[in-house]
Parts: structure tokens; sequence; C-alpha cells
């Protein structure tokens, strides 16, 4: 029996999120009209390897008798915080659904970055992460907003199996307070699902260690269309035709020694629209997956 004089405590609905063979248990939050909308996990061991867009299994012990309910449901956004982790789930499932209104709902949202963009014009930003293939490993973005303790990025969906696993980017762009591009260390603290697009949220990270990049010097190749001075590690297809490699390298010569910084096809004012790898403006095809770059 209840004391009149003490608080009801709210009960915790239990939620499972199954992806990939691996289960996370953690609790809801809130729900929203499309189903599950917010589940709290554990920082030791939460989901934030999950891309965005992702369609999960998630099932829910409801409230009121009205038994447990799963069904499946897509991610739209990952929040990191210190001892936990929130994932915001729409789903169309009719048993999620009908489950939802049933549940514990919660009015607190914490948010990373709440300011909209302030100007239509959005700065390009190059990301560099340190997952995946060296040639992958430049994503070109877009600088939404910027604060004294981190930034907001617009980046492609396209490259969010790799991004998910990077809890660390290194972002160039053109702050207002600065008189050119400088490259600092971000944490990542959140993402957000925006169509063809995610939205990511970051902290300035306490430690500004360099960005790592490929060996200064590598080994190069040459394609048949012309296209010499390749890395081996930087361009698994040719920037000019979208030819994947097929001839060997070589180590070049002192005249034609040059760092993957200051290639021709480094750069972030071009995008690929399959793999979200960033290129410069001579590239006509994606070193990463060899897709044509679209035309400015």
């Amino acid at each position: 029996m209840e004391h009149p004089d003490e608080p009801a405590v709210r009960p915790v609905t239990p939620a499972v999120m199954t992806y990939d063979g691996e289960r996370w248990l953690g609790r809801l939050l809130g729900t929203g009209p499309r189903g599950p909308a917010r589940v709290s996990f554990q920082a030791v061991r939460a989901p934030t390897h999950v891309p965005l867009g992702a369609v999960v299994h998630v099932g829910l012990g409801v409230l009121q008798g009205g038994g447990p309910a799963h069904g499946t449901a897509v991610v739209v956004t990952i929040e990191r915080l210190d001892r936990s982790a929130i994932v915001s789930f729409e789903t169309d499932d009719p048993d999620l659904l009908a489950a939802a209104p049933t549940a514990a709902r919660s009015g607190n949202r914490r948010a990373y970055l709440r300011a909209a963009p302030g100007s239509a014009e959005v700065p390009p930003a190059e990301v560099r992460i340190d997952v995946g293939p060296p040639s992958g490993r430049r994503i070109a973005g877009r600088l939404l907003d910027a604060s004294r303790g981190g930034i907001a990025l617009r980046l492609p969906l396209a490259a969010e199996t790799r991004l998910c696993l990077a809890e660390k980017v290194w972002a160039t762009l053109q702050l207002p307070d600065d008189f050119q591009p400088v490259e600092r260390a971000y944490e990542v603290r959140n993402r957000v699902l925006l169509g063809q697009w995610t939205r990511y949220g970051m902290a300035l990270s306490a430690a500004q260690q360099p960005a790592p990049w490929p060996p200064p010097f590598q080994a190069q190749w040459a394609c048949e269309c012309g296209a010499a001075g390749l890395l081996a590690d930087g361009h698994a297809y040719c920037p000019r035709c979208g030819t994947a490699r097929n001839t060997s390298t070589a180590l070049p010569g002192w005249d034609d020694l040059i760092t993957a910084r200051l290639h021709r096809y480094t750069g972030a004012v071009r995008g690929c629209v399959r793999c979200g790898s960033a290129w410069a403006e001579a590239a006509n095809n994606c070193g990463h997956c060899g897709t044509m770059l679209p035309v400015r």
C-alpha cells in the first residue's frame, strides 16, 4: 500500500533492442505518435555504433497489464551522454504503435547544439575519421552550427556505416572567429537522421592531438587513362576515370614524392553520392568506390 505522503514511483518499462546479432537491454523514456520514441541504455554497453536508418527489432514490456510487444523500428537519433546513451526510433509496426500509449512518458529531452543554422549559405567541412579503408576516411560535410564548445555538421547518410563507428573525428572548417580553415578534434555526442543526411552534434575534444594521416609517402600507381601518381592506399579507384586499380604499385622517385594531404585529388569540394567520401575539384570520380561525382 502506497503511503499518502510519499510520491508515486514511476514503473520502469524495459526495452530490448536487437540488431545484427547483438542485443541490448534498456528502459523506455518516452513515446511519440509513431511508436517507441526514446530508450535509454547504459553507456558501458550502448548501441552507439548502430547506423542511423538501420532497421532494428524492439521489444517492450508494456505497462497496465497489456503484456509485452515487439516489432521492427528505424533508428533516427543516437545521443551519447556521460552515463548513458539514448536511442530514438520511428516505427509503423502495429504492435508497437498499439503499445506506445500505455508506456511511460517523459517530457525531458536533452539536445546538443539546439540552435538552428543561421544562414542559408552552408560552408563545406572536411571530416576525417580513423575507421575503414584509407581511401574512404575523408567525408564531405557541411557546417550547420558552431559554438565555443562544439559544432553541428551535416554529413551524407551514405557514409553512416563508417561514421557511426567513429567516437572522435577531425574536422577542417572555416569558423567565424578564424582567419583561415583550421583542423580540430571533436567527440561525437549525438546523431540525427535527416532524410538522406545525418546531423552530427560534436563537442570540442580536450585532447587536440594531430589527426592521423596515412604514411607520409606511399607507393603509387598509374591508370590506363593516363592519370599518374595515384596513391596505393588513398586511391582504390582512379579519381579521373573511375577504373579500379588493376596495375602494380611502385615506389616513386624523388621528383614524384607527394603526400596525401597535398595530393591534387585531396579536398572536400566534391562529395560522392554513393559513399560520401570527399574529393577535390580535379576529381571526376570517387577514389574510394569509383562512382562519378556530381557536377557542381
